[in-house]
């Protein structure tokens, strides 16, 4: 599990529920330049190496937790014969085949500038970078008081002129998804995690399992600040990390 910092654990959480005997080795990459701010190219040249990483650990899959970094491998089902999952396909399917006509995306700027979530027929999008959001969330500081006036003024756009469905093209967007919701009462407030799950388990044909997982099988690593993780993963998703492992790339 790939993202530049702690959102892909919006993805993890319903991944291990699904498949509780699973073992994560979840890759957070903050020692990098943000995912967003880096060329296409030096985007690529990085994927490359944290792929290389985490292939010499045999994993069975990767999964790409990030909007900004499957902009650079969107629609690419494998690295090296090994399974890859991105977030932008299946968030694109279920927006083709949903029956709602008005969508709006949130996400970061490389997202939405890459306009990968646009020109679906039927469909009237209407995207909206909402780049701050995940700072704050991987600072762990949603909860200071002007955090609330600084998510209203990103989604006023949203709160003027409702849509349908709103898709949380981001994935430490699920952190706020209720505050989120308070602002935006008319609009369904999607997030896709479920959506590559399902991909997930459809390409390897498993069943969902009603069992407890071991969360002390999983592995995580970090090239930034590990105590930042422990504490933001702790404050955004409710998600204990007890040891982080550092490494540099």
């Amino acid at each position: 599990m790939i993202d530049f910092g702690i959102g892909g654990l919006s993805i993890a959480k319903v991944l291990l529920q699904e498949i509780p005997k699973s073992r994560m080795t979840y890759f957070s990459d903050t020692g990098s330049i943000p995912y967003g701010k880096l060329s296409a190219e030096d985007l690529q040249a990085r994927l490359q190496k944290v792929f290389s990483y985490l292939l010499n650990l045999q994993v069975d899959a990767i999964v790409v937790a990030c909007h900004a970094a499957s902009t650079a491998v969107a629609g690419k089902t494998e690295i090296q014969t090994c399974p890859l999952f991105e977030v932008i396909t299946p968030t694109r399917k279920w927006m083709s085949e949903s029956a709602h006509k008005r969508i709006g995306i949130i996400g970061g700027v490389r997202t939405v500038e890459s306009k990968l979530y646009e020109n679906i027929p039927g469909k009237e999008i209407r995207a909206q970078s909402c780049q701050p959001l995940s700072i704050i969330i991987e600072a762990g500081q949603q909860n200071l008081p002007s955090f609330s006036i600084q998510l209203q003024k990103l989604l006023q756009v949203y709160v003027d002129s409702p849509v349908e469905s709103l898709v949380l093209a981001c994935t430490h967007y699920p952190a706020i998804q209720n505050e989120i919701q308070k602002l935006l009462p008319t609009s369904e407030v999607i997030d896709p995690a479920q959506l590559i799950v399902a991909k997930i388990l459809n390409h390897f044909n498993i069943q969902k399992e009603n069992l407890p997982h071991i969360a002390d099988k999983d592995c995580y690593v970090c090239t930034g600040d590990r105590e930042l993780m422990k504490r933001s993963a702790l404050l955004g998703f409710d998600w204990k990390i007890n040891v982080v492992k550092e490494v540099v790339l």
